[in-house]
């Protein structure tokens, strides 16, 4: 039964929600503005469980230093993108439409931005653009397309992802796609590559064919990463059939050439990162892994993914994060695992890998309601500690600024920026925005379930429904497949797990009292939407799940973990106490395996004790120094001698400019002063400067030796003694005169204003018009400057009747005018155009050959066109692709035709090569067997040798010879081309040591302990001792509980074959706490212990327990009883041991030491 995709959202009782949720942060002005609802979230969308989906969330770093996001599904049919300052402050929004109706990618190449998108061709029409490449300015001005049309294709990026890279001016793109129909009736999936010529905006290469993967062809390919190294494309396929591996393939061909496609004799190079069992637990598609990057570094190309254990890929749900280093000649392949999470644990995320170097990397990956980061060499290996810290991650790639990494997480209206100090891992730094609505919500009820939502900026209201009732489908035996929506047990132990879901695709809350209690995982193999509840300390725990926005019908668990009053034994030191730091002691309750941590105080210091001597400058001390930390104190403190200086010496002679030196040295330490002498006097000559009209005089002493100089005995200037003024320029009515008078000292001159003249006016009286007033003018009979005064109104125009002058037409207007009677001034008025009266002329449409004509009008008074009939071009033919008239064969040459898809006519004809003989040195050759065990026969797998994807016949295509198979060693098939195939091609196989003949011994019975437990194994071929991981690998399954376990010895290296041993693990050994006597009978007190189903106690006469006699305890709950009816004043032996019942099979636990008692009369 399948379920949609929903959010739910894991909370502590009466907090905020902490998984999938992010805090709200201030309402900013640009959001209230704005005012759109966004809807989608992107949390954790890096990771996915079988295939990915494309990247829908974009970062990038502006030019001006502030960011840009760019998301798709935030708002239908647009590309949403908003502009941050670089503190995350809101700034502005644009709204792009989408060209194609889905989204494949974002690309920024720093000079343009470019947008994949894509629409489905259900109908298989090779006429239908399926892809599209949009290049932008940095305006987000659209410049230009291109795209495929048809190309194989009928969904676009169907279960996969899509990215871009460039190099120079080529644009590479490598996604997926749903092909045509093939002819096994179903629509395969597979990768598709794409090339573009950047500043033409033409496609220039591309494959969307079936190939095999010597072409970098993938199929299915659930992920896709695309990168170029030099003149080389390297990308990266999650495959889980042809071939099911993370897949790494290196184009051998130059793709600046414009062309990527490898030729038969140019094949890409290609290595498994890391291979994926086959899977018979359920879908066939799912792999265990997720990758969640790929880049390349200075030595090697990294791949991060997650992983479950792949060795155990049916049952292992747990994925740890792996990453992997190829050589750039993948040649090598290092695997380097980066967690160790412990089975039945949280899983972690996809990762993501972010480049700060070409020496360095970032790694992050989400687990639970954490994000964990390390730092990476160029090696794939680790650089430091792991780091943890509250957050979540999703499908926007981090970007670096100014050395932090910086990537944000939304959730509708809410966006949460994370930057990452790289040089501080520890400090990470959140801001919150909240965009769109600011929502006031009225919860639904038991009987309405109607949520309304009231934006408190602009009123707009918002209205959906949820569910009134909560149904939870509970499974608390892991063993069983059902489940039921009664639970049926709620105390458990700590480790124990239980599953639940909820059967619709509503959003649902779940609120834990104590969420440090469990771990919740959603579970990887199933189709449904189940998590998992692992209880991780005991205690008691109330779970409460409602809809959200219904809390009203919220359905309430309680559970006990454990023992809610625990009994400790003794404690056991888990780190040791240093001088420096203190250690740890762990206690463990007996009921129910809960621990509690004490600290242990620390050591003292071991002191070694050193007298140092004062000195001239520095105290003496004696010094306390620990011989274990070297951490040290001073004390018994003498003080410094200080300095006893000699005479000084002149070490630089003073001058009138400068001071002079001389340094005294200490008689003790040789250690020196300098003093300073101070400057000698200066040597002045004297000069007397007389004073001016102008300047004061002064008396001027300047030194003869260094020239430096000053200035006294000042006395002031004479001042001017002007003559008589002289006129210069005769004062009229419009200009002023000048004069001027000299110093008879020294000739300065000083220039006077004589002031202008008074106008000479003559008047003149001016009557008023229709249109102007009268007014009196007085003007200058000198200079003709006026005014005027004495001002009386213009009159004002008197007309007459209107006289039509024009008579409007269809298109312009008419006029007619009146006459004034007292000045014949005229006014002329519009009248208005009548308009066209319109008639259709009838278009008619196009065909290959012949043009056509769109639909046009006129005017039936006037014959003015209205609408101009325009030419549809003739469409010219179609053509189609090659069509085989006659395929060509082995020396046969065949004919191909293209034609018109419209009108069938024939455009084009070629003649099709004849076949030649193809070699088949570089076929793909597959053996049935690459291994065998060595039994003295021959050894003769089968092959399957395929040609260009087309498999051939044995006898028919090429005939199969073997050598070398009979011993042990390296054997050899040779397969020789025969009829249309010539040619040959060798591929080995091992021969190896059966390794079902090694005798294996040191397996033995082993007692419970709470732990897996693990053998000490000797393995033995003819007399050898093999070498535990050489020769050999050791696995074990059901090895922690009571009962029977399994190992596995797997040979390796030399030797092939399994053998599976089984060993008992029996309860653990039991001990009796307390023997009483009583009368006529014994109390005793034994340990109880969890995984026991029972107890049995034995009592004798004798020590042998000859004739002993036993109580069965069935409840594993009971940890004490009564043995009565006994004979009074008796010794009695006893001992107690456990037992646990297995599918039928009770194992028994080793006897306690025996204890004896006497009984009272």
């Amino acid at each position: 039964m399948n379920m949609k995709k929903r959010m739910l959202s894991i909370v502590l009782s009466g907090a905020m929600a902490v998984s999938t949720a992010v805090s709200a942060g201030s309402f900013s002005a640009f959001a209230v503005a704005q005012c759109v609802a966004y809807s989608g979230s992107n949390v954790n969308d890096q990771d996915y469980v079988q295939w990915s989906d494309t990247v829908k969330s974009y970062l990038t770093v502006c030019d001006n230093g502030n960011y840009m996001r760019v998301q798709s599904g935030a708002i239908e049919g647009k590309l949403l993108v908003e502009y941050y300052s670089s503190d995350f402050e809101p700034l502005s929004t644009k709204l792009i439409d989408n060209e194609l109706p889905i989204f494949g990618a974002f690309y920024d190449s720093s000079d343009n931005y470019y947008v994949l998108s894509g629409q489905e061709n259900p109908k298989q029409n090779d006429s239908l653009e399926v892809f599209r490449i949009t290049k932008y300015d940095k305006n987000w001005n659209k410049i230009k397309s291109c795209g495929l049309y048809g190309a194989n294709t009928t969904v676009p990026f169907d279960a996969g992802s899509a990215r871009m890279t460039h190099s120079g001016d080529h644009l590479l793109v490598r996604t997926c796609h749903k092909m045509y129909k093939s002819s096994d009736g179903n629509n395969h999936q597979a990768n598709v590559t794409i090339e573009v010529d950047m500043p033409s905006m033409t496609i220039t290469d591309s494959y969307t064919g079936v190939m095999n993967v010597d072409y970098g062809y993938v199929s299915h390919s659930f992920n896709q990463f695309i990168k170029t190294d030099g003149n080389h494309i390297v990308a990266l396929d999650h495959g889980d059939a042809h071939p099911r591996s993370a897949v790494l393939v290196k184009y051998n061909s130059d793709f600046t050439t414009g062309k990527f496609f490898p030729s038969y004799f140019e094949q890409v190079s290609n290595i498994d990162v890391v291979t994926y069992p086959e899977y018979t637990a359920g879908h066939y598609n799912y792999t265990g892994a997720a990758i969640g990057g790929f880049d390349v570094s200075s030595s090697s190309y990294i791949v991060a993914q997650s992983t479950v254990d792949l060795d155990y890929i049916n049952t292992s749900e747990t994925r740890n994060v792996y990453v992997s280093a190829v050589s750039k000649d993948l040649s090598t392949n290092k695997l380097n695992k980066i967690t160790s999470y412990a089975e039945g644990t949280d899983s972690a995320s996809a990762p993501q890998l972010v480049k700060i170097n070409n020496n360095s990397f970032l790694l992050l990956w989400a687990r639970d309601t954490k994000v964990s980061c390390v730092k990476l060499n160029a090696d794939g290996t680790v650089n430091g500690s792991i780091h943890t810290f509250e957050g979540s991650l999703s499908d926007c790639q981090p970007v670096i600024k100014n050395g932090r990494a910086v990537w944000y997480v939304y959730d509708k209206n809410n966006v949460t920026f994370n930057s990452l100090n790289l040089s501080n891992l520890d400090d990470i730094k959140t801001v919150d925005v909240k965009t769109g609505h600011d929502y006031e919500t009225k919860y639904a009820s038991k009987t309405d379930g109607t949520v309304t939502q009231t934006c408190k900026s602009c009123g707009y209201v918002n209205k959906f429904t949820v569910p009134t009732s909560t149904t939870v489908y509970w499974r608390t035996d892991l063993s069983n497949t059902s489940f039921s929506s009664v639970l049926s047990k709620t105390q458990f132990s700590v480790g124990d797990s239980i599953d639940f879901w909820l059967y619709d695709d509503t959003d649902y809350t779940v609120e834990f009292s104590d969420r440090s209690m469990v771990s919740v995982n959603k579970l990887e193999n199933y189709a449904n939407d189940i998590r998992r509840i692992t209880f991780k300390n005991g205690g008691s725990l109330t779970v409460k799940i409602y809809p959200t926005y219904n809390p009203s019908v919220a359905k309430t668990y309680k559970f006990t973990c454990g023992c809610t009053s625990h009994t400790y034994g003794s404690a056991v030191i888990t780190k040791q106490p240093t001088c420096t730091s203190e250690g740890t002691k762990t206690k463990t309750c007996t009921q129910c395996g809960a621990t509690v941590t004490e600290t242990i105080a620390k050591l003292s210091h071991s002191y070694t004790t050193t007298v140092v001597a004062p000195t001239c400058t520095a105290n003496g001390y004696t010094l306390h120094k620990c011989s274990v930390c070297g951490t040290s104190y001073k004390d018994n403190t003498t003080k410094a001698t200080g300095h006893s200086y000699g005479n000084s010496v002149v070490t630089k002679q003073p001058t009138c400019t400068s001071e002079g030196t001389a340094i005294k040295t200490c008689t003790k330490c040789n250690a020196t002063v300098t003093e300073t002498i101070p400057k000698t006097s200066h040597k002045y000559a004297d000069t007397v400067v007389a004073p001016t009209c102008t300047t004061n005089g002064y008396t001027l002493h300047k030194c003869s030796v260094c020239g430096t100089s000053y200035k006294d005995s000042t006395t002031k200037a004479t001042g001017h003694s002007y003559g008589n003024s002289v006129v210069t320029k005769q004062p009229t009515c419009t200009s002023e005169g000048t004069a001027i008078k000299t110093c008879t000292k020294c000739n300065a001159t000083v220039t006077e204003t004589i002031p202008k003249t008074s106008h000479k006016y003559a008047d003149t009286v001016v009557a008023p018009t229709c249109t102007t007033d009268g007014y009196t003018l007085h003007k200058c009979s000198v200079c003709g400057t006026s005014y005027k005064d004495s001002t009386t109104k213009a009159t004002g125009h008197s007309y007459g009747n209107s006289v039509v002058t024009k008579q409007p037409t269809c298109t312009s207007e008419g006029t007619k005018t009146k006459t004034c009677t007292k000045c014949n001034a005229t006014v002329t008025e519009k009248l208005p155009a009548k308009g066209h009266t319109a008639v259709t002329d009838k278009g008619y449409p196009a065909t290959c050959t012949i043009a056509g004509k769109t639909d046009g009008s006129h005017c039936s008074v006037c014959n003015t066109v209205i609408k101009v009939q325009t030419v549809i071009n003739a469409t010219g033919h179609k053509s189609s692709g090659w069509i085989v008239d006659k395929a060509a064969s082995i020396g046969v040459k065949g004919s191909k035709h293209k034609e018109c898809t419209v009108c069938k006519k024939v455009l084009e004809t070629a003649e099709i090569p004849a076949l030649s003989r193809i070699s088949i040195s570089k076929a793909s050759v597959t053996l049935s067997t690459s291994t065998y065990a060595y039994d003295g026969k021959a050894k003769t797998p089968s092959v399957t040798v395929k040609v260009g994807g087309k498999t051939l016949k044995k006898d028919t295509d090429y005939t199969v010879s073997y050598s070398n198979n009979t011993k042990i060693g390296t054997a050899k098939v040779t397969i020789t081309g025969k009829g249309n195939y010539t040619g040959s091609i060798s591929k080995t196989y091992s021969i190896k040591n059966n390794f079902k003949k090694a005798t294996i011994s040191g397996i033995s019975n082993k007692s419970y302990t709470g732990k897996n437990i693990t053998q000490s194994i000797t393995v033995k071929y003819n007399g050898k001792t093999l070498k535990n991981g050489t020769d050999y690998t050791v696995s074990y399954s059901n090895n922690k509980k009571v009962g029977t376990a399994t190992v596995k010895i797997t040979g390796k290296g030399s030797y092939t074959g399994t053998i599976t041993k089984t060993f008992k693990i029996n309860p653990a050994k039991q001990e009796i706490q307390k023997l009483t006597a009583k009368s006529k009978a014994f109390f005793v007190d034994w340990a109880q212990k969890g995984s026991a189903t029972g107890y049995e106690i034995q009592y004798a006469t004798n020590s042998k327990f000859t004739s002993a006699k036993k109580v069965t305890i069935k409840n594993n709950k009971t940890d004490k009883t009564t043995v009565s009816k006994l004979s009074g004043k008796k010794k009695y032996y006893v001992r107690v041991r456990s037992y646990t019942t297995v599918k039928g099979t009770k194992y028994y636990g080793a006897w306690s030491s025996v204890k004896n008692v006497t009984t009272k009369k």
